[in-house]
């Protein structure tokens, strides 16, 4: 199989399988399916058919880590799809078997959960298969990463499409795919205008950023299963997403109930990227909103900016500045210019760089001293500034000017600040203003 990871090849027979059925899962059980000391590398994990019972969870563990790096429901394991690729997909014997490569130097435990209310007894046995390759310890030296997967879930009410967020990560690796599933709320649905994928990376803005202009060009196929969900899938096996310090990946859907899978690879420990998976969000009538399962905010992923005469605030989201998410539809494709600022507090003073993508022309003001100004003809680029951030209260204000002179984004700022390294500065703490309106009334 060719696909990311390429993990080192080995010259004599070192594959073991573990096998194991159990009849029947209690409320809230956890079944241990396999705790496997390394190093070694499971090439196949096969459920069987009655893993994929609504409320039963997969868990995998990489090295002690403290939390599951794959923590999803097995039926949205194939995003309510019926399809067999070089990554996963359904078996002839109904099973799913899910093929990603999933190195681990230490320690790999696989668990299987019920988060169902009910005791679980099928007609059939729950059977897990699992294969591995014992390594030596120097051929995964250079592993990418070990795997992880995220689901998230929102059943959001109207007809209004929407963001779905279906990975977050922070720390090197490589995205190489998700599928995802949507029940509409309402007929019809065209996925022709829903809003192309965009993968932030590294949180430099749309310098860094990989971004489609229709979802439907995305996936690699969408289809409805008869009076199902739609089920959509995309992997990058080929050419994974490459990241260095992290990565937000987001769709458009339409508003009903949307649920993803995503799959990358990174070293551990991880940042816990979502709310473990609970029952009460497996439930069918579940009401999740968008960013209901997210955790607090780490340091920049949201920053408030009051625009213009300072009535109207517009947030930047893992450091991309939209400027349109304000604007009304007529305003976003214009020429024009805009002012904006917020304030942080640092609790020391320290050196530091501002990272700035943009399109067009920008300026901007630290504590009221000009530190930056440019002009630029050649598409969205990044600048860093080096600055010396003093102790307290700062000030940054931004103006920026939209000649449409390029064919990137519009009106898309990246920003954030970090240290020498281009690591984010942790101790940042951003202002937060009174409820304003995104856009104006």
């Amino acid at each position: 199989m060719q696909s990311y990871p390429l993990l080192p090849s080995i010259n004599e027979p070192r594959q073991r399988r573990v096998a194991i059925l159990k009849p029947s899962l209690s409320p809230g059980e956890v079944w241990p399916v396999a705790n496997l000391v390394g190093p070694g590398v499971i090439s196949r994990l096969w459920l069987g058919p009655s893993c994929s019972l609504p409320g039963v969870v997969l868990r995998c563990s990489w090295d002690e880590d403290a939390t599951p790096s794959i923590e999803i429901p097995i039926s949205d394991l194939l995003g309510g799809g019926n399809f067999d690729s070089l990554a996963l997909g359904t078996t002839t014997n109904g099973g799913i078997a899910l093929r990603l490569p999933m190195p681990f130097l230490r320690q790999a435990r696989v668990e299987v959960a019920n988060l169902a209310a009910d005791s679980l007894q099928p007609d059939e046995p729950f059977a897990v298969h699992l294969d591995y390759d014992v390594h030596k310890p120097e051929e995964l030296t250079h592993s990418p990463g070990m795997l992880h997967a995220q689901w998230n879930r929102e059943t959001t009410s109207g007809t209004g499409p929407h963001s779905l967020c279906f990975a977050r990560a922070q720390g090197q690796g490589a995205f190489v795919g998700a599928v995802l599933q949507v029940r509409p709320s309402f007929a019809d649905v065209d996925w022709q205008e829903l809003t192309g994928e965009l993968h932030v990376i590294d949180g430099l803005g749309r310098t860094h950023a990989l971004s489609g202009t229709r979802a439907a060009d995305y996936f690699e196929g969408i289809e409805q299963q008869a009076e199902g969900p739609w089920s959509l899938r995309r992997f990058h096996l080929g050419s994974p997403l490459q990241f260095r310090s992290s990565l937000f990946s987001q769709v458009g859907v339409p508003a009903g109930d949307c649920r993803s899978v995503a799959f990358w690879y990174q070293h551990e420990p991880h940042r816990d990227f979502m709310t473990p998976v609970e029952a009460e969000a497996l439930a069918p009538e579940a009401t999740l909103s968008a960013g209901a399962r997210d955790l607090p905010p780490g340091p920049q992923e949201t920053i408030e900016w009051l625009c213009g005469d300072g009535a109207r605030k517009v947030i930047s989201r893992l450091s991309v500045l939209d400027l349109n998410e304000y604007r009304s539809a007529s305003e976003r494709f214009q020429d024009g210019e805009e002012v904006l600022w917020t304030s942080f507090h640092c609790p020391e003073t320290r050196s530091g760089q501002l990272y700035v993508s943009y399109d067009d022309r920008v300026r901007i003001t630290l504590n009221d001293r000009v530190v930056f100004e440019r002009e630029r003809t050649d598409g969205f680029g990044l600048d860093p500034v080096a600055v010396m951030i003093p102790a307290g209260e700062n000030k940054i204000r931004i103006e920026t000017t939209n000649t449409m002179n390029t064919n990137a984004h519009t009106w898309v700022i990246g920003f954030r600040i970090a240290n020498s390294e281009g690591r984010t500065i942790e101790q940042m703490e951003f202002a937060t203003y009174p409820a304003i309106p995104l856009r104006e009334a």
